[in-house]
Formats: C-alpha cells, sequence, structure tokens
C-alpha cells in the first residue's frame, strides 16, 4: 500500500492531538479545589498568675519536706564537701529567705531569732560542728512558720495586684508581687535539689 506524504500524516494527526488536549481541559475543569483548612485550638484557660506560681511553690515545698522526712537527726551537718550545704544550714537557710520574700509582699519580717541572718543568710557558710547552730527542731519550727506566713500572704493578693512592683525593695530580683512567689518556688526547688544529692550521698532512698 502507498504511504501518504509526511505533510498529510502530520496534518492527519493533528485532531487527535486536539482530541487529547481537550480531554485534559476537561478533567481538569471536573477537579474540585481543595479549601486550606486550619486546626483548630482550643483558646488557653486564664489562669491567676498568683494561684500557678503558689501552686508551683506548694510543690517545691512539698519536695523539700519529703526529702527531709527520713533524715537521720545525726546526719544534719552532714557534708561530702567543706563547699556542700548539709541539711540543717538550708533548712534554716530557706526560713531566712522566706522571711527576706515576705518582706516583700507587705513590708515586715516575720519573726526569727537576731541570729539567723548571719547563720543562714546570703554569704553564710556551712560548718559542720552541730553546736553552732540551734537545735534543729528549732530551726525546722522557724522554717515551717516562714513559708506558711508567705503562702497565706500570697493568698490574699487579688489578681489585679499580681503585676504591681513589690511593697519591699527587691534590688531587681523579682519583678511584681507574682514574681515573688515564682522566685520563692525556683528557690526552694534550688536547694531541694541539693538535698537530694546529700540523699543518695548517706544512701537514702529516692523520693520520686
Amino acid at each position: 500500500m502507498a504511504r501518504k506524504p509526511a505533510a498529510a500524516r502530520k496534518s492527519a494527526s493533528k485532531p487527535a492531538n486536539r482530541k487529547r488536549a481537550s480531554t485534559r481541559t476537561t478533567t481538569s475543569a471536573k477537579k474540585t479545589p481543595r479549601r486550606a483548612t486550619k486546626p483548630v485550638r482550643a483558646a488557653a484557660p486564664t489562669q491567676n498568675p498568683v494561684r500557678r506560681a503558689l501552686e508551683l511553690l506548694t510543690f517545691a515545698h512539698g519536695s523539700t519536706t519529703a526529702l527531709l522526712a527520713d533524715w537521720p537527726e545525726d546526719k544534719l551537718t552532714f557534708q561530702p564537701s567543706p563547699t556542700d550545704n548539709h541539711a540543717l544550714w538550708t533548712i534554716g537557710h530557706l526560713a531566712a529567705t522566706y522571711q527576706w520574700f515576705t518582706t516583700l509582699l507587705d513590708g515586715t519580717r516575720a519573726p526569727l531569732p537576731d541570729n539567723y541572718n548571719a547563720l543562714f543568710g546570703t554569704g553564710s557558710k556551712p560548718v559542720a560542728d552541730p553546736a553552732a547552730y540551734p537545735p534543729a527542731a528549732d530551726v525546722r519550727a522557724h522554717f515551717d512558720r516562714a513559708y506558711e506566713r508567705l503562702v497565706d500572704l500570697a493568698a490574699r493578693i487579688r489578681p489585679a495586684d499580681a503585676a504591681k512592683p513589690t511593697i519591699g525593695d527587691s534590688h531587681g530580683f523579682c519583678r511584681d508581687r507574682a514574681d515573688v512567689l515564682d522566685k520563692a518556688a525556683w528557690h526552694e526547688g534550688w536547694h531541694a535539689g541539693q538535698l537530694s544529692s546529700l540523699r543518695r550521698a548517706l544512701g537514702l532512698k529516692g523520693i520520686i
């Protein structure tokens, strides 16, 4: 059979190409464009910053209490090295610091013996001799009362006052009244970690 000229073959193929193009156009037109969807996120609950900070402080204090619960009386001044803060110094230090935190909320100091700042305040250094300190039961009692007084003051802070400046001068340590509790929780948690390390050195069981 005689072959058609090249020009004829080319002309004969054009309708097929147009048909395929038409088919693509029709198929494309039938597609429904997708709509971009964004995940629906629930609104974050509004939280009183004082209440939240107080919950964190309560948790940190509970950890300290658990760490001290079964501490041997004859190991309260135990130090793996002379630079370690022993348990008795830590209890007194937290009491003295809570006294200072309360001044930031009401301008007055919690009642503590006059020598507590020298024994346990910022800049003091723990010594291994138990005789250098008041009885451990007295130190613990002051620690408990100083903490409870701070918590009592915190519970009275109105949400509208949470971001107000502290009453006492924090020397830049706390930005507002709610932050007093944030820093108190951080501070007790810091020293609770040191107590945990001492427990391991003593061979005492963990609390978590």
